[in-house]
């Protein structure tokens, strides 16, 4: 007999000669081994630890192979017996009642070889029978019991002939029942009507919970138990596959399970599996989640090393890793060898789409990173003419695992989505599929209006979103809120079905958090679920499952909703402060929880304190970004939160970054808004922040309340910067944004330039216009009427169109509302018009009103004012303090010189910004002047602390400016 090592029938793989049948006849293979035999030719084989490339084993005569029968087993029989054995073949059936009730007939005759053959043919036949449709239906109840007598019999025979079973023929057996159980699970759970024979293996197989009955195939497992060291590694490989298909994982009399004592025997063989023997028993321990850390790390190491991984077919590199990620044990240099692998194959025609699917899906679950990969099949799917051969899950999972791994490839998810699209409808979608189709798209930005509503649109009309699990709700909305696409039915449809089920116990803190984000970012209203989400919250005992995220998220969501739950924030509150420490929460979450305590303005001091404290203790606030730094100070600021260590810690990182590029308007604006409102005081971040703006070339950007709140800042916390106050004049006086200001905004405005002495005509002459045209006088509140009248007697700028009867009758309505501070303002605006300008002012009552308002202020003399009305003492003259001219205003000290009276104005830091006289100064002093007629000799703080204590040097100072005033009063005399 000649052998040619040449064809394809047999190869050879990892260094031991496995014969691999190709063909479909196994008599062809069995006539080639006897052949072997009784030639005694054996081909050299190689050393089992070294590689030998795939050879091919045939004969040249075909025929002479044909000549020689296949073994029988060596136990005695008549001979009779063996004439009945030669004519039993179990081919000769053609149905599954032909095939049981000849099986029945010669099981005594038969060998176990015969019996395992007849158990390989089963699920043949039935899985032809479903094919056909004959299904004889089981309400013929006789034939039915029958049927079913027939095959408990034929089973329970089986389990008797297991002890002489040989490996091959009993894991033949095990896996023919494991097949058959997934026939008939399948068929059972099927629309379709069960035949007689699906349902009378179902009773025997399953109990009534739908479970493989352990009594039945625990036999089984038993008797493998007891000769695993006689399994090949193809009887190792079966034996697992068909108990995973099963579903179940044996436990031994011994108490270990059938798994526990597979993985020993298959090491010990390792280097003998095939590569659909090493797929199989990884797929198999996967698929029953049976974790066994060194077994899928042997087998990892050994497939890593084998330079034949381009002969392992695509489902069994696709099963090698969905079997590595399903199990979660990680494999870097397994995953970066068959990355390698598919990269380097031409095309992926020969991969199935569950195959493509699954691969990605592996890597993604495992965070293993091979951009190669995610290209190659990327580009390959991108190929295909159509994805119809792609099933729901196969779509599904190909997209997550792309947004998982955070691969971006824009012509796959644009054909992905258009074939979902174009498909007839989503019913085959499970919620699953459905939810992480739409989480991929929103994870990567991948816009697909058209994907969204078709989802939205089939998710809302089915009845009831009942098979939805918590996640796949949460994820749902999740998405739409992160693509910011709208679909109120379906939020309304989601928020209802969550408050029907009434118990949020179901759900994770990450689907609660997730789900009220998702509602408050998409503005999508729904006080039953935020009341249930809520209520849910307060009434648990800890918060300690919930992570800074989720938290975080929880309370911005209900602030940005303005859902008003002092419970929930209290309760989120005591848990944040009760924590140790704040290490574990991101700059984001700080910024968010402060953030939404001041957007509902819920005060929470001690949360506070903590917060900050958080922010102090961190080494620097680099990783903070400007929308971070400038929320937590906004919030602090706006619930007068005090922490100037806070403050001065974020005033000094900003100080210290090179530029505020990143910074938006809005984000200055906020941050100076802040530090004025508390009243911290920080130059050169003001000058910084300025000077910024300033080199801005437009300020397009820049919104109305931008613009209002930055210079509401500069003016109020007294910081002198002319070129910021031009650069915004101009923009307002050239542009047409002062039509888009608000009331409060103008109010402010006009107010800043006159608080800072920045008093441009052409600007109040502007926001008169846009008052007089736009705005009605009674939208204004009492403050902001105030603001705009001292404002405007400050700048001394006429304003006809505003300034007349339906102001004072705007002011007239709100004077209930009008603080002491703004009957004051009223006054002076009221003495700028009657007595500088011959207008009208305010009306008899309100007038005195706000003139005893102006009046009644308490007056506390400063360290400073008190020396200097020493020295006056000291220098010969006899000072009057505090003295209340006609006009109301009060002066620090009245003297008289030459007979005429000279008041003393000991002017410390808050009157002046920058040694420039301020709003307030120079308004009194023109109207003292004007109005009294009284001199006025100001004794700036810079001039005086620059004396120190030296008496005389002072004495002399007052006596110069004094001589220096009677001097050029004789000249004008």
């Amino acid at each position: 007999m000649t052998i040619i090592v040449s064809s394809p029938k047999f190869q050879v793989w990892m260094g031991h000669v496995t014969f691999k049948r190709i063909a479909a006849n196994e008599s062809f293979f069995q006539n080639i081994i006897t052949t072997l035999r009784l030639t005694s030719h054996r081909p050299s084989l190689p050393h089992r630890k070294s590689f030998a490339t795939p050879i091919m084993l045939y004969t040249v005569h075909r025929q002479c192979c044909r000549k020689f029968t296949v073994a029988r087993d060596n136990s005695s029989r008549k001979r009779g017996d063996r004439q009945n054995y030669g004519y039993w073949n179990v081919r000769d059936c053609h149905t599954v009642q032909d095939l049981v009730q000849k099986t029945l007939e010669n099981f005594h005759f038969s060998s176990t070889t015969t019996v395992a053959a007849a158990w390989n043919y089963f699920p043949l036949l039935l899985r032809r029978q479903t094919q056909q449709h004959q299904q004889n239906h089981v309400e013929q109840n006789d034939e039915f019991m029958h049927r079913e007598c027939q095959l408990s019999s034929l089973i329970q025979q089986t389990i008797k002939l297991l002890k002489k079973c040989r490996p091959k023929e009993l894991t033949t057996i095990i896996l023919s029942l494991a097949k058959i159980s997934r026939e008939v699970r399948w068929m059972h759970g099927s629309q379709n009507n069960s035949s007689i024979n699906h349902q009378a293996f179902h009773n025997i197989l399953f109990d009534d919970n739908g479970s493989p009955k352990q009594d039945l195939f625990h036999p089984f497992a038993e008797a493998a138990c007891h000769r695993l060291a006689q399994f090949d590694p193809r009887c190792l490989a079966n034996l697992a596959y068909a108990y995973a298909l099963l579903g179940y994982d044996p436990t031994l009399q011994r108490g270990d399970t059938l798994f526990q004592k597979i993985a020993p025997a298959a090491l010990k063989q390792l280097h003998d599996f095939d590569p659909q023997g090493i797929s199989n028993t990884l797929w198999s321990y996967a698929t029953l989640k049976v974790s066994h850390p060194y077994l899928f790390r042997s087998i990892g190491d050994f497939v890593a090393a084998s330079p034949c991984l381009n002969t392992f077919k695509p489902q069994e590199l696709s099963n090698i890793l969905w079997a590595y990620a399903t199990i979660h044990q990680s494999h870097p240099l397994l995953f970066e060898k068959v990355g390698d692998t598919i990269v380097m194959l031409d095309d992926l025609n020969s991969f199935k789409p569950q195959e493509l699917s699954n691969t990605v899906w592996s890597y993604a679950t495992l965070n293993a990173v091979h951009g190669g990969l995610f290209k190659k099949i990327g580009d390959g799917i991108v190929s295909f003419d159509d994805l119809k051969s792609f099933n729901p899950q196969a779509l599904s999972n190909t997209v997550w695992a792309y947004a998982k791994a955070n691969e971006t490839h824009p012509n796959l998810f644009k054909k992905l989505a258009e074939a979902i699209v174009d498909s007839g409808g989503l019913k085959s979608f499970t919620p699953q599929a459905l939810a992480n189709t739409l989480w991929a798209y929103a994870t990567l930005n991948e816009s697909s209006p058209q994907l969204f509503k078709k989802v939205g649109d089939a998710i809302c009309i089915q009845g009831s979103l009942n098979r939805f699990k918590p996640q796949e709700l949460s994820n749902t909305v999740w998405s739409f809120a992160t693509a910011k696409l709208q679909h109120p039915v379906l939020f309304e449809k989601i928020g209802s079905t969550i408050v029907e089920r009434g118990d949020l116990k179901a759900f994770k803190p990450q689907e609660i958090s997730n789900t009220v984000w998702a509602f408050a970012t998409a503005n999508q209203h729904h006080s039953g679920l935020f009341d249930e989400v809520a209520d849910s919250v307060v009434a648990s005992n800890n918060l300690s499952s919930f992570n800074p995220q989720e938290l975080s998220n929880i309370v911005w969501a209900f602030a940005t909703a303005n859902e008003l739950r002092p419970d929930l924030l209290k309760k989120v509150g005591d848990a944040i402060v009760e924590m140790d420490d704040l290490n574990l929460f991101k700059p984001q979450n700080l910024s968010n929880i402060v953030w939404a305590y001041a957007k509902v303005n819920e005060s929470c001091p001690h949360l506070f304190q903590k917060v900050g404290d958080a922010v102090i203790k961190r080494a620097d606030t680099d990783s903070f970004n400007p929308q971070e730094l400038a929320n937590i100070v906004w919030s602090f600021a706006t619930l007068d939160a005090k922490h100037p260590d806070l403050f001065k810690k974020i005033g000094d990182d900003i100080n210290a970054r090179g530029d505020l590029d990143a910074f938006t308007p809005q984000n200055l604006s906020n941050i100076v808004w802040a530090y004025a409102t508390v009243n911290e005081r920080h130059p050169s971040l003001f000058e910084k922040i300025g000077n910024s703006v300033v080199a801005l070339d437009v300020l397009q950007s820049f919104a109305s309340q931008t613009f209002s709140n930055i210079l509401w800042a500069y003016a109020t916390a007294n910081v002198h910067h002319p070129d910021l106050f031009c650069k915004v004049g101009d923009e307002l006086v050239e542009s047409n944004v002062l039509t888009s200001f608000k009331a409060q905004e103008l109010s402010n405005t006009v107010w800043s330039f006159a608080t800072a002495n920045e008093l441009r005509s052409d600007i109040f002459t502007n926001v008169e216009g846009v008052i007089g045209e736009s705005h009605d006088l009674a939208s204004f509140t009492a403050q902001s009427l105030s603001n705009i009248a001292w404002s405007y007697a400050v700048a001394n700028v006429d304003a006809p169109l505003m300034f007349n009867d339906a102001f004072v009758s705007a002011v007239l309505e709100k004077q209930e509302e009008l603080t002491l501070e703004a009957l004051s303002q009223l006054f002076q605006w009221h003495l700028w018009r009657v007595l500088e300008r011959s207008n009208v002012g305010l009306p008899e009552i309100l007038q005195e009103h706000c003139h005893q308002a102006f009046i009644s202020s308490d007056v506390t003399p400063s360290i400073f004012q008190k020396d200097v009305v020493a020295l006056l003492t000291s220098i010969g003259l006899n000072p009057e303090e505090e003295f209340l001219t006609q006009s109301g205003y009060r002066l620090d000290a009245l003297v008289e010189i030459d007979g005429k009276r000279v008041g003393i104005e000991v002017d410390g830091p808050s009157h002046f910004i920058r040694r420039k006289a301020n709003g307030s100064t120079i308004l009194k002093r023109r109207q003292v002047t004007a109005i009294d007629k009284i001199t006025l000799v100001s004794i700036p703080y810079w001039e005086w602390y620059k004396l120190g204590n030296d008496r005389r040097k002072k004495q002399q100072y007052l006596q110069s400016i004094l001589s220096v005033l009677s001097y050029v009063r004789k000249r004008q005399a």
